[in-house]
């Protein structure tokens, strides 16, 4: 094992969970506590790419059917949740994404109810091209996705760049606004802070791990190495996740082979803001180890007594132009035993804009009050007690961005002299169809320097989730993943695919399940970079011919 650092002692209380084939030679679901001691099977039939929830409750996962399952820490309580394609789960806690055809919903565990996120046709750039959503910033403000996008030249809302596979940043309240991250895979957001993480693909030592803050998403310039290494010394790394204090980050690394399975990969630990070199190795075994997750508290544990749950467990609205947002809600569950007694909420006094009440026994609904709105941050806090319930009171924070296009009540500007002039600048909530001007781009941005948290620090102030308004319908439950290419059962016979890996969505697939004999234009994060997908070398003719495709979109547009 590698020396660590004094400060990078791993968590006592830190878990690790992954996929490995070290037994019996067919991936299965594995949990170690951080340092690598005392590693457990926790499946038996198969199980591949594990998601722990955000508060450790759940572990998610799927088999080679695309059925995906949830299942307690401990592996109790084994049940169906969804079938498709599995994505991530929420910052927010709310629940689990789930890709089926073109559709992305969000599953609730407890009670499997599926609420549509967005489809893939509600992005018209990535028309012709992969299209993979892989996180969603803690506020839920930002998706980010791998693409071929820029595989030919694009001109985003920060620029024009050309790479043959690309982590991106898009904007869920201007759908038409795609932001360049890097060349490379795997892009993916911390529960708190500004910080966005990918795989590049092109930096000294590629494949590394490199950072960049949202606040400077127009310039890049804080683009950096968070870990790099040679790629003999461990440093082929792939799919970081980072723990829900937002102070460690987890990883698979090989000595330099690529090709997924069949190469030896292990598990890596790294503090955040540690410096680059910075690591300590979790597993060491001569199979595969990876797609690892961590999660950083006590396991979780059944109760006889009740236990308050709220999800979500935080909010964001943004308010612009002459639109109040909707109102949101949380549900308050019982996630121990016995019966969850009456929920009493206490507003917060001192916000006068958030109008908070019961719906029903177990339904809080979020409102905004226009009248009350001023231009800048505004916080919240809601707190919601159950007398006799494990984890009560429990504090919902509430954060508010009206930005310089929402109206100012009928008194005029508050004189006050705390309207943050670096709150997010948004123009409109509803923008039109072509790229924003490249002079405004920064306007939009909500998470100014000023205002900012520190990536090693977990801030209950910070812009939490919104609720996204998911449109008419719910996806049929029984759908497969149509347009995520490569199901095992249909994929190519090619070692380059990988059958653990996620796989690239395709926008403008049609109907019915992929060809079984296309080739693998993108399993996990691209040419050359994710696991499983297409070496350069490997594909020039799919590759001319996305390229002609770009070009006669081009001319059509």
């Amino acid at each position: 094992m590698l020396p660590r650092s004094a400060s990078a002692v791993p968590p006592a209380d830190g878990w690790v969970i992954w996929q490995s084939n070290r037994q019996d030679a067919r991936h299965e679901v594995y949990r170690a506590r951080a340092d690598g001691s005392e590693i457990t099977r926790m499946t038996q039939t198969g199980g591949l790419g594990p998601f722990w929830a955000p508060d450790g409750r759940w572990i998610v996962y799927r088999d080679d059917a695309s059925i995906i399952y949830l299942m307690r820490p401990d592996g109790s309580e084994l049940q169906t949740l969804a079938t498709g394609w599995p994505c991530f789960w929420l910052h927010d806690n709310s629940g689990f994404m789930v890709a089926q055809g073109s559709a992305f919903s969000l599953y609730d565990p407890e009670t499997k109810e599926a609420k549509l996120l967005f489809h893939t046709e509600d992005f018209p750039q990535f028309a012709g091209t992969t299209f993979q959503p892989n996180a969603m910033t803690h506020d839920n403000r930002y998706l980010l996705v791998g693409s071929h996008l820029y595989m030919t030249g694009y001109t985003g809302a920060n620029g024009f760049f050309t790479s043959e596979y690309s982590s991106l940043v898009v904007d869920l309240f201007h759908k038409d606004r795609v932001y360049f991250v890097g060349s490379g895979c795997w892009p993916f957001s911390p529960p708190a802070g500004d910080l966005v993480f990918h795989i590049c693909a092109n930096c000294p030592t590629h494949p590394d791990i490199y950072r960049m803050s949202l606040a400077d998403l127009a310039t890049r310039s804080s683009y950096a190495p968070e870990v790099a290494h040679e790629d003999a010394d461990w440093g082929h790394e792939y799919n970081p996740r980072v723990s829900n204090d937002n102070r460690w980050m987890v990883y698979m690394a090989s000595a330099g082979c690529h090709d997924g399975p069949g190469c030896d990969y292990d598990i890596w630990l790294h503090e955040l803001g540690a410096g680059p070199s910075e690591r300590s190795r979790v597993t060491q075994d001569p199979g595969f180890d990876g797609y690892p997750q961590i999660y950083v508290g006590p396991l979780w544990q059944k109760v006889s007594q009740p236990r308050l749950l709220l999800t979500p467990s935080r909010l964001t609205f943004y308010a612009g132009a002459d639109a109040t947002p909707a109102a949101q809600t949380i549900k308050a569950k019982n996630s121990g035993g016995g019966t969850l007694g009456a929920v009493l909420v206490t507003p917060d006094p001192s916000a006068p804009w958030l109008d908070v009440r019961q719906a029903d026994a177990s339904t809080m609904t979020f409102a905004l009050l226009s009248d009350f709105i001023t231009r800048g941050i505004q916080h919240a806090t809601v707190t919601v007690t159950v007398d006799g319930a494990l984890g009560s009171p429990v504090s919902v924070p509430v954060t508010l961005y009206a930005d310089e296009s929402f109206p100012y009540p009928e008194g005029g500007a508050p004189d006050s002299g705390e309207v943050d002039a670096a709150a997010p600048q948004e123009t409109e909530i509803d923008s039109g169809a072509g790229t924003p001007d490249a002079g405004t781009a920064a306007e939009t941005f909500p998470y100014p320097e000023a205002d900012a948290p520190q990536s090693s620090e977990v801030d209950t102030t910070a812009p939490q989730a919104i609720g996204l308004d998911s449109g008419a319908g719910t996806p049929d439950a029984g759908t497969a993943a149509e347009t995520f290419l490569h199901p095992e059962s249909g994929a190519p016979e090619s070692s380059n695919v990988e059958a653990g890996a996620p796989q690239a969505a395709r926008l403008d697939s049609g109907a019915g399940t992929p060809d079984a004999g296309a080739p693998a234009v993108s399993a996990g994060g691209g040419c050359g970079c994710a696991l499983g997908g297409m070496p350069r070398a490997a594909a020039p003719l799919w590759m001319l011919g996305l390229a002609l495709a770009a070009v006669c979109l081009r001319r059509r547009r």
